[in-house]
């Protein structure tokens, strides 16, 4: 989800006996070399903080993995009327179901974000918790399927596409992935620009497979390959 508007939700895993991510509902978010030059190097971008753990960084942004801690604040994201308006929810989620899910999240095989704003930074929490991230992960093909969400603190502020690039550049750079790929409603035009940004390519269609506001519509298919991406 980005300002102006929604995408796919950032996907809630369910609890089951593989321990394994799955989608809790039907989403209505070896050696590998660099085949493209990053725009966000991260060399000369220091990183001090012990508290959050970051993996990855520019100077304003940063992702790290999902916190415990931040289960309140993930339930308030989730369960923010614009979020659900536009992802065609319509009942909030319940804090448990979250709370099991984020333990699936953290030890689980897929890459689950959490995105921080890295100029509004508390000198003792760290850098401000914006939004969230995943990369659904296929290993046998190295390939993933992207979600985002951005909280009210991380809306209208032009976060949406560099904090894609940034999980792009993870996906490809240090994950060795080959291909992300995503689905985004089509009345959400904000995202479609934020995500062309960021290095997505429109590559087809869903017809009428989601809800926008309660009215049924289009998904976009896009996705990105590691030659595919230019310097910003």
């Amino acid at each position: 989800m980005v300002p102006g508007g929604r995408a796919r939700p950032d996907p809630i895993p369910r609890v089951d006996g593989a321990d394994r991510d799955r989608a809790l509902r039907r989403r209505a978010g070896g050696d590998h070399r660099l085949h493209a030059r990053s725009a966000y190097p991260r060399e000369a971008i220091p990183i001090s903080l012990t508290r959050p753990e970051i993996v990855r960084a520019t100077e304003s942004l940063a992702i790290g993995p999902r916190r415990h801690d931040l289960l309140d604040t993930y339930l308030r994201w989730t369960n923010d009327p614009v979020v659900m308006r536009g992802n065609g929810r319509f009942e909030p989620e319940e804090r448990e179901v979250l709370r099991a899910a984020l333990d699936v999240m953290i030890s689980g095989p897929n890459a689950h974000f959490t995105v921080y704003d890295r100029l509004r930074t508390d000198p003792h929490e760290g850098p401000l918790p914006i939004g969230t991230a995943t990369l659904s992960i296929d290993r046998p093909v190295a390939a993933a399927e992207f979600f985002i969400t951005l909280g009210e603190e991380g809306r209208g502020r032009g976060l949406a596409a560099p904090a894609t690039r940034l999980v792009l550049d993870f996906a490809f750079e240090e994950a060795g992935l080959e291909n992300v790929f995503l689905a985004v409603l089509e009345p959400n035009v904000a995202a479609i620009r934020a995500y062309t940004r960021a290095g997505f390519q429109r590559i087809g269609h869903r017809r009428r497979s989601a809800l926008w506001a309660g009215s049924r519509v289009d998904e976009v298919l896009m996705d990105a390959i590691p030659t595919s991406l230019e310097p910003a």
